[in-house]
Parts: structure tokens; sequence; C-alpha cells
């Protein structure tokens, strides 16, 4: 890694390491209006920064999640995301330096699984990645759509009693998102946990953006 430090960022770096992260994604950064959803949504102690000298140069992070596997167990799983390098330092070994820094660290919190989302998955074998599902999104009109009442294995379906009561069984799909994942997520393999802390920055990242 040549004279990279990796370290844990420090609050005040927070938005830094996301402007960074936007930037290698060929994203606009975000103004401080647009910050405010993300302010909060770093965990503490797992967002990463590769400093050359005092430069923040690459970042990444993780939050603490779980994964449904066969059988019905849920194990620990890190979910890495917002990974990324600036573009004069790249092959320079801040991607692995980082990458193996949120490995350990997952390993040392007893999670045995780690996943993320990439934009480029060819990057990520050589860390023991391989493609688990693709990704596809689709706009829904949630005030014409309702959960539909059979849906089985759910909470809310025939037999099977929603703890939440009937205001999630019977209302439209026009509430918060994230009250839907909640509803929607059940026992069956390869359910991923929801990040409580992501809830204000999906709705921000599907706003259109202004280049």
């Amino acid at each position: 890694m040549g004279d990279l430090e990796i370290r844990p960022l420090l609050d005040a770096e927070h938005r830094s390491s996301l402007n960074l992260f936007l930037r290698s994604m060929h994203r606009p950064e975000v103004d401080d209006a647009a910050w405010v959803p993300y302010a909060n949504t770093v965990e503490p102690g797992r967002a990463l920064g590769a400093f050359a000298g005092d430069d923040l140069v690459g970042t990444g992070l993780a939050w603490s999640s779980a994964l449904r596997v066969p059988g019905g167990d849920q194990l620990g799983m890190a979910a890495i995301s917002r990974v990324g390098v600036r573009a004069d330092h790249r092959r320079r070994g801040a991607l692995t330096g980082l990458m193996r820094a949120l490995l350990a660290d997952a390993a040392e919190r007893g999670e045995p699984l780690c996943g993320l989302q990439v934009s480029e998955p060819v990057i990520y074998g050589r860390f023991g990645f391989g493609p688990a599902s693709h990704l596809d999104r689709v706009t829904v009109r949630t005030d014409r759509v309702r959960f539909h009442p059979g849906l089985p294995g759910r909470a809310g379906a025939p037999g099977r009693r929603d703890p939440r009561g009937d205001r999630r069984r019977a209302g439209p799909a026009a509430r918060p998102v994230r009250r839907g994942q909640d509803r929607v997520h059940g026992p069956g393999p390869a359910d991923v946990g929801r990040v409580v802390r992501l809830d204000g920055a999906t709705a921000a990242r599907d706003r259109p953006h202004r280049t």
C-alpha cells in the first residue's frame, strides 16, 4: 500500500468521504441540503478512509445486517458499500487496503458473511465475492397498488397473524417505503435485513440528480 494509511473516519470526514464516493461513480457531490439525509447513515467505527498524507483518496464502509440462510437461520452480515478510490490514486493499493480492513473488521465482529452491491463485479472476485443476484429497478405508483392479501409466507397472508395489526394488512402501499420493506421481509432464504440507517438516504438517492 506504499505510504497509504487506512483508518476509521472521523465524524467531520464523513461528508468528504461520501463526496469522494459519488465522484468515483461520476455523480454530483451533495450540497448542504442533500447532505442532511445522509448525515446519520454511517455506523460508528465502520466507515474507513485511505489517506495519502492528509488527503482522503479512498473510502468504504459497512453496516451491520443479517442474511437469512436455508433452514431459516439468520447469520450476521457486513453490508459493504460506498467503496470508491480517487481517480488519481487508483492501482496504488487503496482498494485492497480498504477491503482487507473491512473484511477483517467483520471477522472481529463475528459476522461470518459479507455482501456488497458493486458497479464493476469483476474487481471483487479476488476478495472472495461472487454474483449472488441481479438488480433491476421498477417504478411503482404507490397510490394505485396494494400488497396482495394472499401473498404466501408473508405477514398478512391467510393463516398467519401480522403482529403489527390490520393497519398494515389492509392499507394502500402509499406509506413510507421502510414500512413496506418491513412487511414483506420474511423467512425466505437470501432475505437481507433492512439497514435502518439508510431509510432517509434511500429516499434522497432515488430523487433525480441535477447536473
